[in-house]
């Protein structure tokens, strides 16, 4: 298996196209179960097995309703959207089956109220990538995170990994609830995690360099 430079491109624009804002990101999530399950190694978590909805905040139902419409208008799989059960997010598990390590890493999924650019020389009009929900837009960079998310799995599954992988796209990151409620419902299950990591793109950075912080 070759990580291909052509899929990340397209799995970012793909992303970028379809931006929904937390507790409403039906079709994102739908499509990360879809490449999920075509990779074909990964136990897969939606909904209440990893929401408890006595912790959810910041969840207006019109906004998770007018969500789900649209997904189910974008061809969203139902298999997963009747899963969900209304409520967004997921969580992939690879079991190596060896006495290894579990590697958690976090990943965010939803996207910001804010009206992408018509400008003719903005290169997601340019190539025909732009956000078609009005008033959203993936301006924080987590497209960008979802692809790399996709893009490490692949790679990982190369390597042949002796430690277990808990990979977590968390809903509604950006009205800081989703990531603790996650963690306080317990959806790591029995798999706590030895290591823990996060990331976030950072345009003030060269390509090619990294910022690290650590927590212990």
């Amino acid at each position: 298996m070759n990580l291909d430079l052509n899929q990340l491109v397209k799995w970012r624009r793909e992303f970028h196209r379809f931006p929904e804002i937390g507790w409403s990101e039906f079709w994102t999530t739908s499509r990360i179960a879809d490449y999920l399950e075509d990779l074909g190694c990964f136990e897969i978590f939606l909904g209440k097995q990893i929401i408890n909805p006595d912790f959810v905040r910041g969840r207006k139902q019109a906004v998770v309703d007018k969500g789900l419409a649209n997904a189910k208008a974008y061809g969203a799989n139902e298999k997963w959207l009747e899963k969900m059960e209304g409520y967004t997010g997921c969580v992939a598990l690879f079991d190596s089956g060896k006495p290894g390590k579990t590697i958690a890493l976090r990943f965010d999924i939803d996207c910001v109220n804010v009206t992408e650019t018509r400008s003719s020389e903005h290169i997601p009009n340019k190539e025909g990538f732009a956000s078609i929900n009005d008033g959203f837009m993936h301006a924080c960079g987590h497209d960008f995170h979802m692809t790399i998310a996709l893009g490490s799995l692949e790679r990982a599954l190369e390597k042949q990994p002796k430690n277990n992988l808990l990979f977590l796209f968390q809903p509604a990151e950006e009205n800081e609830a989703g990531g603790m409620l996650m963690y306080e419902d317990g959806a790591f299950g029995d798999w706590l995690p030895d290591q823990f990591y996060g990331l976030h793109v950072r345009p003030d950075l060269k390509v090619g360099q990294i910022a690290t912080n650590i927590h212990t």
